[in-house]
């Protein structure tokens, strides 16, 4: 092997371990923020969410929140194909993106791309008329 050729193999290994070392982290689960909050589900903004199959709700963390057949559910409103927000139907009891159609489960993971890659998926807990979520 020539000099060339040498150069030219390390220049696309290190290129390789580069790409694969920054990809980005925005969807990896310990890069999100940690949440740890609690709703009050008489205040009016959440009294929606006391009916099943009623109304979905958004926080200011950015968490889509309703009231499933299986009990509450708490997952990143974005979807992740490109960050678009996600609308719960409770019909189907799926999160469906409106700008590609990708499709979620209850439990985050998709259903129908493009997405490729599932939800944060958040723990909840109901305490009386409290409602906390929380990074599991």
């Amino acid at each position: 092997m020539n000099r060339k050729d040498f150069l030219k193999k390390l220049g696309l290994g290190i290129a390789g371990i580069s790409i694969v070392n920054n990809i980005p982290a925005c969807r990896n689960r310990d890069a999100l923020p940690r949440v740890d909050f609690t709703i009050d589900l008489t205040d009016p903004t959440y009294s929606t969410l006391n009916a099943t199959g009623g109304q979905f709700v958004f926080t200011n963390y950015s968490i889509l929140v309703a009231k499933g057949v299986s009990g509450y559910l708490a997952v990143s409103s974005l979807c992740t194909h490109q960050n678009c927000t996600l609308n719960y139907q409770p019909a189907q009891d799926e999160l469906v993106c409106p700008c590609q159609g990708s499709r979620f489960n209850s439990q985050g993971g998709v259903t129908m791309g493009p997405a490729t890659s599932p939800l944060m998926v958040y723990a909840t807990q109901q305490f009386g008329t409290q409602l906390r979520i929380y990074t599991p």
